[in-house]
């Protein structure tokens, strides 16, 4: 990684905690698993996580995100065995294995590069369709963490 993208990626972690630091009663930041898990734990302990999937919610991706939240309730979805009714997680042919050995969804890994990087990064950090209607759904009406379900 050269200087300019750690330095890109400290600009992200100073907002990222900007954000979380703000003085609003009800926060959800939605980020990819990656490195703010650690700093959120140490500097944030107030917000709750969840790690979800776009699947749970209808969309087709896999994505594994996590939803840091400050006041306010884990988003619902289908029960276990019914993730995958409608839609499927990612199936074996449709992932890619990195040089690292790591694997990641194709539609990540490969998002239109004749675009350039502002256009894959733009897709790799859209919010599925799915999750954000869920989000405008079960949070809209300003659920907290102390309501019953039957406020929303």
């Amino acid at each position: 990684m050269g200087e300019a993208r750690r330095a890109a990626q400290q600009d992200a972690i100073n907002f990222f905690l900007k954000l979380a630091g703000a003085r609003i009663p009800r926060i959800a930041i939605e980020n990819p698993a990656g490195i703010m898990g650690p700093i959120m734990a140490a500097q944030f302990p107030n917000f709750k996580t969840q790690t979800v999937q776009p699947f749970y919610f209808g969309d087709e991706q896999q994505k594994k995100t996590i939803l840091w939240l400050k006041n306010l309730l884990p988003l619902e979805h289908a029960a276990e065995d019914d993730l995958f009714l409608n839609k499927t997680h990612v199936g074996a042919g449709e992932i890619h294995v990195c040089k690292s050995g790591n694997k990641i969804p194709k539609w990540y890994a490969y998002a239109d590069k004749s675009k350039g990087q502002a256009h894959r990064a733009l897709i790799r950090s859209t919010t599925p369709q799915g999750l954000a209607l869920a989000m405008a759904a079960q949070w809209g009406g300003v659920r907290t963490a102390g309501d019953s379900l039957q406020a929303a």
